[in-house]
């Protein structure tokens, strides 16, 4: 590897401003040390430190002056100049031929950048270059030198790599901390740091570069941040493409790493982070500086523990963000959210490209990924989330921050678990977003509601327009979506597939609970449907979608179909229904069905004729799976009069009542009476069912502003990454 011993300016300009500056009596000393001044804008250079400028020829026409062998020693600020008159007019800017000592010809013309980059490689080998290979007590490396820590070599106690000093560990042991104070350079290829009682690598200079390329950071230990590796200086940089950094703790955030410089960047490639430990964040990795960045291209990030938040990641900076791109994050933990990865920063931002997220576990919420942060996101786009616990909610991922969101279009969560709700995802941040635009929620469990996703929180939304929710499991109400949201809530079916999800009590595919009063009055919580399918998913009320009286439910188009209720409502069960043979108008007020739905192959325990005059209700569309109207128990929940037992056009077979439950003085869920309520006549009037239905619904819940807004924001920080 090549480097430089002095900055451009003073290789491009050295030989004028040289010779021009001693015509009036300024020592070569004077003039590197005003340059500097000039250039850097230090208010003072030290100028300490020995190095030559050799054999410097200035070659005059006019008076035939030659200076040669200008050297000088920066440390006693002597110079060695031969006597001679010096005019201006004598130097000449395309002087040629000005030999040194090794050979190297250096021409003086026009500012042509080729040349000056030819220039420079010919003082790359100017490093002091030393090599350690005994025990030495502490080391300094300084400008200019290029140090090298070989096999046999220990450096016991700290380490310090000035301005412009570059240092490699290639084998041996540092028992100490290393500190690159200025913009200087440290590269590991192999060797050791540990066991010091402190932090391994302080990388706190401006624009200071740390490179890991094998070798191991081990059972190490910081009070504060990072108990390894502290990245803290302005656009400083830490690299990893092999090694590991195990077993090192930290008082506060990122038990293994902490990147908390403004515009700092830590970038791994390759090797391995675990078994480390922090009290409060990041159990390997902390990201709290300002527009700090973490970009992952390949490595292991194994078996780390945070007592707060990410036993992996923390991503809690300002507008930080946590770029996946390849690579592993397995079997972390945190006592609280995100065992895998947790991005708590306002405007924090995580997006997962490539690369798994499996096994992780959180004590809370967000086994695998939590979005606490206000404003936050998280972007999958490819990528796994997998096998992932919660104790709580949200076993794959949990949002929580107000105004956070996230967004699928790609990627699979699947085989993940929540001992509460939300197997796969759990939305419970006020104003949370999330959309669905491709990828796949598979195989998730959650004890209580919301197999693949439950949603919780005040005026949250919701939109798919494509992707699979298939074969999840609730313990209690929704196996693909559970929807329990406050105030305004909205959830608008674009496309996509809801398939073989169970649920042991209501909503085999989709459950909507919205009561914010004892009234039976809707409210602006909406579910619409344009078109997708909610197929073959199975519950005891509402196979395919169980909703509760305050849910307005209009489906413009889509398939409800081959959906299995143990009870009542193969297709649709809704707490607002009427079980009379003649319905008053209003009847199923919170339903508008549009005549493009396609209900089809539901069934349900029983099923019944329809009432005589299904046109007072806003149920248009026909039915393909018994009776020609949805209004017979196994497309939409309805009790009347029975089929003759003769009918052909009764199933032969179908679901039974179990025999523990009665017959004749059933109790539905939402109600004890299966009249309308009074209060009911007081209803707000549904949209028509025009082309501009669908539309006009999703205005009323905000389904559109909300999921839309999110949509732009979180795709407006992707594109300022990329």
């Amino acid at each position: 590897m090549a480097f430089k011993k002095q900055p451009k300016f003073m290789q491009k300009y050295f030989l004028v401003l040289l010779v021009a500056l001693l015509l009036f009596g300024r020592t070569t000393t004077e003039v590197i040390i005003a340059l500097a001044h000039d250039h850097i804008g230090y208010e003072e250079v030290d100028n300490t430190h020995s190095g030559y400028i050799n054999d410097t020829l200035v070659d005059s026409e006019e008076n035939d002056t030659v200076y040669n062998n200008v050297e000088e020693d920066l440390s006693e600020n002597e110079t060695s100049v031969d006597d001679g008159d010096i005019y201006p007019e004598d130097i000449e800017r395309d002087a040629e031929g000005a030999d040194t000592d090794d050979g190297d010809s250096v021409e003086a013309g026009d500012d042509d950048e080729d040349e000056e980059d030819e220039e420079d490689e010919d003082e790359d080998d100017e490093f002091e270059e030393i090599i350690i290979s005994d025990e030495r007590e502490g080391l300094i490396v300084e400008a200019g030198q290029l140090v090298r820590i070989v096999e046999s070599g220990h450096v016991l106690g700290m380490v310090v790599i000035n301005d412009g000093g570059i240092l490699y560990l290639e084998g041996g042991a540092i028992s100490g901390s290393v500190n690159l104070d200025g913009a200087g350079s440290f590269t590991m290829t192999g060797g050791r740091i540990s066991g010091s009682g402190n932090r391994a690598v302080n990388v706190i200079g401006i624009n200071a570069h740390f490179e890991m390329n094998g070798g191991v950071i081990e059972n190490n230990s910081s009070s504060l941040n990072g108990g390894a590796v502290l990245v803290a200086g302005a656009n400083a940089n830490f690299i990893m493409t092999d090694g590991s950094i195990s077993n090192n703790k930290s008082g506060l955030s990122g038990g293994a790493v902490s990147v908390a410089g403004v515009n700092a960047n830590f970038i791994m490639s390759g090797g391995v982070i675990e078994g480390n430990m922090a009290n409060i964040a990041g159990g390997a990795v902390s990201i709290s500086g300002i527009n700090a960045m973490f970009i992952m291209q390949g490595g292991a990030i194994n078996g780390n523990m945070a007592l707060q938040n990410g036993g992996g990641v923390d991503v809690i900076g300002v507008n930080a963000a946590f770029l996946m791109d390849a690579g592993l994050i397995n079997s972390n933990e945190s006592n609280r959210h995100g065992g895998g990865v947790s991005v708590t920063g306002g405007n924090a931002l995580l997006i997962l490209r490539e690369g798994i997220i499996t096994e992780n576990r959180a004590r809370q919420s967000g086994g695998g990924v939590a979005i606490p942060g206000f404003n936050a996101s998280f972007i999958i786009n490819s990528g796994l989330v997998q096998g992932n616990h919660a104790n709580l909610t949200g076993g794959g991922v949990v949002v929580l921050g107000f105004n956070a969101s996230f967004v699928m279009d790609g990627g699979l969560i699947d085989h993940n678990r929540a001992l509460q709700n939300g197997g796969g995802i759990d939305v419970l941040g006020a104003n949370a977003a999330l959309a669905m635009s491709g990828g796949e929620i598979n195989n998730n469990s959650a004890a209580q509601n919301g197999g693949a996703i439950n949603m919780s929180g005040a005026n949250v939304a919701l939109a798919m327009e494509s992707g699979i929710i298939e074969n999840n499991f609730a313990g209690a109400n929704g196996g693909g979506i559970a929807v329990s949201g406050a105030v305004t809530t909205g959830v608008a079916i674009e496309g996509g597939i809801i398939r073989n999800n169970t649920a042991t009590q209501n909503g085999g595919g989709i459950y909507f609970l919205n009561r914010p009063s004892e009234t039976n009055i809707p409210t602006a919580s909406q579910l619409a449907m344009s078109s997708g399918s909610i197929d073959g998913n199975t519950a005891t009320f509402g196979g395919g979608i169980y909703l509760d009286k305050g849910t307005i439910f209009s489906m413009l188009g889509g398939y409800i179909i081959n959906n299995t209720a143990t009870r009542d409502g193969g297709g649709i069960f809704t707490e607002r229904y009427d079980y009379t043979t003649s319905l008053p108008i209003g009847a199923y007020g919170n339903l508008n069905i549009n005549f493009d739905a396609v209900f089809d192959g539901n069934t349900a325990s029983e099923s019944f004729l329809p009432p005589s005059n299904p046109e007072h209700t806003r149920i248009l569309t026909t039915s393909s799976s018994i009776f020609n109207h949805p209004l017979n128990n196994f497309d939409i929940n309805f009790r009347g009069v029975e089929p003759p037992i003769e009918d052909e056009t009764t199933p032969e077979t179908r679901p039974t009542i179990p025999e523990t439950e009665p017959e004749q003085e059933e109790t539905f869920p939402g109600t004890e009476n299966p009249e309308i309520d009074d209060d009911d006549k007081d209803a707000p009037t549904l949209p028509s069912t025009g082309s501009n239905a669908f539309s006009m619904t999703l205005a009323g819940s905000g389904v559109s502003l909300i999921s839309a807004g999110a949509i732009l924001v979180v795709k407006n920080k992707k594109e300022q990454l990329i």
